[in-house]
């Protein structure tokens, strides 16, 4: 039976659709700033000042939760509302192979993109049904500490199960940006308590590009950051835990980027003040400054909204990894590049499907 909906109904889903996003992005972009002001306005204006000092209170006790687990809530990860931002795209996870919940997991994304908008929807939310497609697995997307330093954006993040990481010197290289789950630290205290506990069923999302992969997202390219990245690698080894490729189709789509193709005065800049940041605030985050735009809220041409631009999540085949908690130059490589070749396989194999052509490859860098 063909179901037909109204105009108006049809009106009002893309409207919510597109509310659902904004909403997400606010959190997420404009959180910060946001706190900072409700904070204070609530504590110098309003009668029910004595929530904000209540709040920080908990804020102090609770600080390091992020980093083992959050508090994550299985309804808010199942709210209509993350519905509605898979559908806007939308967005979709393909299976290849069974995650056995007897046993831990570490899984690598690629590519970044701007914000990791497919990670975000399949691995720190319910709305595509994870817990379902890998039953007994719970998945926790890294995320930087910072993301948890921001009044309210930290709770937010916290029902979604996201947790942080301390430092960039104490982090593993090549994790960043969560299960029923969510999200942890990038820290390797943090990812090796997750990817250690006995009984299993926890799966550790890294994007090993990070930040510095988003200067590389242009709609049409498939440029990853991966030749260097071997530190996930290592854990993987430490643990012994199997690694598994994943790929964001369509991920680099949503959003247009002003050209700045390596050798260009932007990029340059880009570069010279990312790298001025970190050596100012100590090395204590790193991030950086793409110049991005999508289309504009109802019927505007520019704006901030991601384009609508199909995203799948392809979950590859899982590579087993032998123990071994101090491996050797010759294993972390010997491991590395069998894991470049897995992805390039599972890319391969895929990309017809979202109507690549077969000319087009996986540029690693």
């Amino acid at each position: 039976m063909i179901i037909k909906y109204s105009k108006a109904e049809i009106l009002i889903e893309s409207c919510l659709q597109t509310l659902s996003v904004g909403a997400n992005l606010f959190m997420l972009v404009l959180g910060p700033a946001t706190s900072v002001w409700l904070s204070w306005f609530v504590f110098f204006h309003t009668r029910v000042w004595w929530l904000v000092p209540l709040y920080f209170v908990w804020y102090i006790y609770d600080f390091e939760s992020p980093k083992y687990g959050s508090h994550m809530s299985v309804r808010f990860r199942r709210l209509r509302l993350f519905k509605y931002l898979v559908s806007y795209f939308p967005i979709s996870i393909r299976k290849t192979a069974e995650l056995n919940p007897s046993e831990n997991y570490l899984i690598a994304n690629h590519p970044h993109g701007i914000i990791s908008v497919g990670a975000f929807a399949n691995f720190l939310t319910d709305a595509n049904s994870f817990s379902k497609l890998f039953p007994g697995i719970r998945s926790y997307l890294c995320t930087l500490d910072l993301n948890f330093f921001w009044p309210i954006r930290r709770e937010y993040l916290q029902l979604l199960g996201k947790n942080g990481f301390a430092s960039v010197k104490s982090t593993v290289d090549g994790l960043s940006s969560a299960t029923c789950s969510g999200a942890v630290s990038r820290s390797k205290e943090s990812v090796g308590y997750l990817i250690s506990r006995p009984g299993g069923g926890n799966a550790v999302v890294i994007v090993v590009g990070g930040a510095e992969e988003a200067l590389e997202s242009e709609p049409g390219a498939h440029r990853i950051i991966l030749r260097e990245r071997k530190g996930f690698v290592k854990v993987a080894i430490k643990y012994g835990v199997a690694l598994v490729p994943s790929y964001n189709f369509g991920e680099v789509d949503v959003f247009r980027q002003v050209s700045n193709r390596k050798g260009s005065k932007l990029r340059s800049v880009q570069v010279k003040f990312c790298s001025s940041f970190v050596s100012a605030v100590g090395n204590i985050l790193t991030f950086t400054t793409p110049l991005f735009y999508g289309r504009g809220a109802f019927g505007f041409r520019f704006g901030f909204l991601p384009f609508q631009q199909p995203i799948c999540t392809v979950v590859g085949c899982p590579i087993e990894v032998e123990r071994n908690e101090n491996p050797t130059s010759e294993e972390v490589n010997r491991l590395h590049d069998r894991y470049v070749s897995e992805l390039v396989k599972l890319f391969e194999s895929h990309k017809r499907s979202f109507g690549i052509p077969d000319e087009v490859n996986l540029e690693i860098l």
